[in-house]
């Protein structure tokens, strides 16, 4: 290849410098890692650069708020849509307040991941493999969330998995929704979900009482 298209990084974020972690003065300060990959970019070797939010709230909202950025990985899905809204006071969950916003605001385009939360919305199965990547979000704690959200929505919107697509289809301000999956029934799911269509609002909005309660858990 003669150019990469996108360069996505997929460092952890943190507040302060540390062992697989950068801060925003490492990647956004002089000979940081924008000024590295600018370099990259003016010779020709990257069209694109991106970030993935992945680490603690504050720090990434640095970074997307820099607008340095032209693509960010958000992770976002039915037990944790807080990148597009605000939270109830009661939510426990690792709150990315404002940063779909913040990437709107600044042209940044947002490529959601974690869509089947390490694949809890997605099936009742389990492989293993699973891995809870934010804050308060272990598997078992996942599953529960995941059990109250089906309790409402039930399978009127498709199957577990297209329904969790349908959902980020929802949100106008998502450009991309990046779908991780551990087998290929998932992603046959994930391209039906697609013909579906966005969920309705109404099936959007059923959910707001379990964010007000913290799922009961």
């Amino acid at each position: 290849m003669e150019r990469v298209d996108l360069f996505q990084t997929h460092d952890f974020i943190s507040n302060e410098p540390g062992e697989r972690k950068l801060s925003p003065d490492q990647i956004l300060g002089p000979n940081g890692v924008v000024e590295g990959l600018t370099r990259l970019k003016d010779a020709g070797l990257i069209r694109s650069i991106g970030f993935t939010a992945k680490g603690q709230s504050a720090a990434i909202l640095k970074i997307a708020e820099s607008g340095a950025f032209g693509s960010a990985q958000v992770f976002y899905n039915m037990l944790n849509p807080s990148a597009r809204q605000d939270m109830p006071s009661a939510w426990e969950g690792q709150n990315f307040g404002g940063l779909i916003a913040a990437c709107r605001k600044h042209g940044t385009g947002v490529m959601v991941v974690r869509v089947f939360a390490a694949g809890v919305l997605a099936t009742n199965i389990r492989t293993g493999r699973e891995s809870a990547q934010y804050e308060n979000a272990d598997i078992s704690a996942e599953e529960k969330r995941a059990q109250a959200v089906f309790n409402i929505l039930g399978d009127d919107y498709g199957t577990r998995a297209q329904t969790a697509v349908r959902f980020c289809l929802s949100h106008p301000d998502i450009n991309v929704v990046n779908v991780g999956t551990s087998d290929t029934s998932q992603l046959e799911e994930a391209v039906e979900a697609t013909e579906l269509g966005p969920l309705p609002i109404e099936a959007v909005q059923a959910l707001e009482p379990l964010y007000a309660k913290n799922f009961n858990i």
